[in-house]
């Protein structure tokens, strides 16, 4: 399942409470030598709430996933978090947050990588003019070897982003993040994302 934001959504018109999740399981048998044999499941949910004026809300998103505890991962298939890099191991259709797919943007590319992850996010989008979007947001994640140390070193930043919008989609977008205490990150991408 993958949601579409409505092009009322943007362009001002009311927003509506709109939910979304997913739910993987993936198993990988390593026919060679059977050392890398896995199993991984990974739920994801995100939820856009109305904001205090029309064309404003308040998207959060979360995304949990964990690997049989006593599988050897090869590096290729470990989970990362870090700016706008790769959180997907083995699906490319991640729902994300609003109109973006980054996970810890106050971190440099791939900053953390292993086996188990969690990420939380909260962005508030407000519409400057009917081109431009701006958000503000929160990102808190981690990754551990083990499940049981999943909420055990949380990681957290702050940012801002600014989004070129056409018809209800995003053209372009900058994210700075901050606040993860190893500098600002600037951040790119351009395409028509959710």
């Amino acid at each position: 399942m993958h949601p579409v934001i409505d092009e009322a959504d943007m362009l001002g018109e009311p927003t509506r409470y709109r939910g979304a999740y997913q739910l993987a399981f993936e198993a990988v048998q390593d026919h060679d030598s059977g050392r890398h044999n896995l199993q991984r499941w990974e739920a994801e949910v995100q939820q856009r709430i109305p904001g205090f004026t029309p064309g404003q809300r308040l998207t959060l998103h979360g995304f949990v996933a964990s690997t049989n505890n006593n599988a050897d991962v090869p590096f290729y298939l470990l989970y990362t978090l870090g700016g706008t890099g790769g959180l997907k191991t083995f699906r490319p259709d991640m729902l994300g947050g609003d109109g973006t797919r980054a996970t810890l943007r106050g971190f440099r590319n791939f900053r953390f990588r292993d086996r188990n992850l969690v990420l939380i996010q909260a962005e508030y989008r407000i519409p400057v003019h009917k081109y431009v979007h701006t958000t503000v947001f929160v990102d808190a994640g981690q990754v551990a070897p083990r499940t049981s140390q999943l909420f055990s070193d949380i990681r957290a930043n702050t940012g801002f982003s600014v989004s070129a919008v056409r018809k209800g989609k995003t053209l372009g977008r900058m994210d700075v993040g901050f606040g993860g205490g190893e500098g600002v990150y600037f951040y790119w991408s351009f395409g028509a994302f959710q």
